[in-house]
């Protein structure tokens, strides 16, 4: 009788854990307007009159002036990470040869363990490079946290010295082991949104 009760009592917790229960997962849902499941495309682009940086001991610090990131939400739900497939991530007037090369994705996170309309964001698979002063470097983006999504009308998402590891380039060991990036952006599609 003993054993079937402690069957039974871990079977509860696996299923408590699938549902999102203490421990499991949980979902994150993106709404716009709120209560309602935001399922298509998202733009950022830089807050007015900011920049976007990327910055390392090694090959110093480019600035963009202009830049603009799109992509369509491709997963969210009860047990299931909202995740945003880039489809552009692209920077212009920039202080020295940078380039996007592939742009990967996002996946945003609640917060809190209760929603509050914020959110925290990693992005897999960003690939970037730059050239600068006879160096060529290549970073990657992988699980790589990014920074914070402030839901509201506009939200935005903050980047304030996500690392971001180098992966390659011709450079190699000169070129550092990370760049940093830093910059300010306001989702213009949707007009609002959160993260429930």
């Amino acid at each position: 009788m003993k054993f079937f009760k402690t069957v039974g009592l871990a079977a509860l917790v696996v299923g408590v854990m699938m549902l999102g229960g203490p421990g499991g997962a949980t979902a994150t849902i993106l709404t716009s307007p709120s209560g309602t499941e935001y399922k298509s495309s998202i733009a950022l682009e830089l807050v007015a009159n900011t920049k976007a940086a990327f910055k390392s001991s090694f090959i110093g610090e480019i600035i963009c002036r202009t830049s603009l990131i799109t992509g369509e939400v491709k997963s969210q739900g009860p047990s299931v990470t909202a995740r945003v497939d880039l489809s552009t991530l692209d920077f212009f007037e920039c202080s020295g040869p940078f380039s996007t090369l592939k742009a990967g994705s996002f996946e945003i996170h609640t917060e809190l363990a209760s929603a509050n309309g914020n959110g925290t964001l990693t992005s897999n698979g960003t690939e970037v490079t730059v050239e600068v002063a006879g160096l060529h470097c290549i970073f990657t983006t992988s699980s790589t946290d990014i920074g914070k999504v402030t839901g509201g009308t506009p939200a935005t998402l903050t980047a304030l010295e996500a690392a971001i590891p180098r992966t390659g380039g011709r450079s190699g060991a000169f070129c550092g082991s990370s760049t940093t990036f830093s910059a300010t952006y306001r989702i213009v599609t949707p007009e609002a949104l959160l993260v429930d």
